[in-house]
């Protein structure tokens, strides 16, 4: 990978200089995928790339213009699978990078890696389906953000994202037949998204 930071002032007979800034990350020499800039840092020197193959860290973030360069895999159950990551977008808005990898698309707060595959709760339908991801983008329609990913053979697939902390509701025995006077007791689970962290209240 090459990086210039001179590129505003080319021109006029002078030209970009760029540095060849790919250190350490990628010793097996495997495609660098793709590259996004979090444009939440002012200076623009944060940045993430996503590289394909296995047995290799996928994502890493440089905050120096790739001066120096950490893992952004993340480890154990918060880790990236071991599978190609193909493409890479943050959200700076929000603080949330997403990774189009050959089993889905999964994401982590930009703040230290995390990773969850994007979708409903574990166990509901409605998950990508295990194809590679080739490309991601960010939308605004009727006023929802949504997150598009395309896939290898299977057509391009939508996420409503959550704009805020939030929580989601999963009962997993409704509907429930009462008669009056009987009492029944629905089962389900209260699941936090995005660092949601209050009480939740509920009646009936």
């Amino acid at each position: 990978m090459f990086v210039t930071t001179n590129a505003a002032a080319a021109g006029a007979g002078k030209t970009a200089t760029f540095s060849d800034i790919t250190l350490n990350i990628n010793p097996n020499n495997y495609p660098i995928s793709s590259i996004a800039i979090d444009t939440s840092d002012a200076s623009g020197q944060t940045a993430y790339v996503t590289i394909m193959g296995f047995g290799t860290p996928h994502v890493w973030q440089t905050t120096n213009a790739g001066a120096s360069w950490a893992d952004f895999s993340g480890t154990g159950t918060g880790a990236l699978p071991d599978a190609p990551a193909n493409s890479v977008l943050v959200d700076s808005a929000n603080g949330t990078i997403f990774v189009g990898t050959d089993v889905g698309v999964f994401s982590s707060s930009t703040a230290s890696p995390n990773w969850s595959e994007v979708g409903p709760s574990s166990g509901a339908s409605g998950f990508l389906p295990n194809v590679p991801v080739t490309a991601l983008r960010l939308f605004n329609s009727g006023g929802s953000k949504r997150l598009r990913a395309s896939t290898y053979g299977r057509g391009i697939w939508e996420n409503a994202l959550v704009l805020g902390p939030d929580y989601q509701i999963t009962v997993n025995d409704s509907p429930l037949i009462l008669f009056p006077g009987q009492t029944r007791d629905f089962n389900g689970f209260v699941t936090p998204l995005n660092v949601y962290s209050s009480t939740v209240d509920m009646t009936l």
